[in-house]
C-alpha cells in the first residue's frame, strides 16, 4: 500500500489535500450559515420587532405627520426620497456585483489557461489545474462574500426605512 502512495506526486497530493480542506471548511461554513438562516424564525422576529415598534409609538405625534395637510406631503416626499435612495443603492450594488463577477471570470480564465500541460508529468499537470481551480473558486467566493455584505447592509437600511416611515420620522424638520 505504501508503494501506491509513493506513486502519487507530492504536488498532486498537496493539491488534493488543499481541495479536501477547502471542502471541509466550506461545508462547516454552510452548516453554520444554515443554522443562522431560519426564514420563519427571522420573519417571526421581524414581526415581533415591528409589533413592539407599533406598540411603543406615540401615534398622536405620528398621525399628525400623516394627517396634517401641511406636513403630509413633506412626510410622503421624505419617505419616497429615502426609498428612491435605497433603490438607487440597490441597483448600483447589482451593477457593481455584475462587474465584479465579470472581472473574476476574466481572471479565472487567465488563471486556468495559464496552466501548461506537461504530458511527461500528468500528475503535476493535474496538480497545477487543481491548484488553479481552487484559486478561482476562492476568488468567486470572496466576490460573493463582498456582495452578501453589501446586500445585508441594504437589507438593514430597508428595515430602518420601514421603521422611519411607519413612525413618521422621515417628516420634514425631523417631526
Amino acid at each position: 500500500m505504501n508503494d501506491n502512495l509513493s506513486l502519487i506526486d507530492p504536488k498532486l497530493s498537496n493539491a488534493l489535500q488543499q481541495w479536501s480542506d477547502y471542502y471541509k471548511k466550506s461545508a462547516q461554513d454552510t452548516m453554520t450559515l444554515l443554522k443562522w438562516m431560519a426564514p420563519v424564525k427571522d420573519a417571526q422576529q421581524m414581526s415581533e420587532q415591528l409589533t413592539e415598534l407599533l406598540k411603543s409609538t406615540d401615534w398622536q405625534t405620528v398621525s399628525r405627520n400623516w394627517t396634517d395637510p401641511a406636513l403630509f406631503w413633506g412626510t410622503l416626499q421624505g419617505a419616497y426620497s429615502e426609498l428612491a435612495e435605497l433603490q438607487k443603492a440597490s441597483v448600483e450594488a447589482g451593477i457593481k456585483g455584475a462587474q465584479q463577477l465579470l472581472e473574476v471570470s476574466q481572471q479565472a480564465s487567465k488563471t486556468l489557461s495559464s496552466v501548461e500541460p506537461t504530458p511527461a508529468q500528468p500528475q503535476q499537470t493535474l496538480a497545477a489545474y487543481l491548484q488553479a481551480s481552487l484559486d478561482v473558486v476562492k476568488q468567486y467566493q470572496e466576490a460573493s462574500n463582498q456582495q452578501m455584505e453589501e446586500i445585508s447592509g441594504l437589507n438593514s437600511a430597508g428595515k430602518v426605512w420601514l421603521e422611519r416611515t411607519l413612525t413618521g420620522q422621515n417628516a420634514p424638520d425631523g417631526e
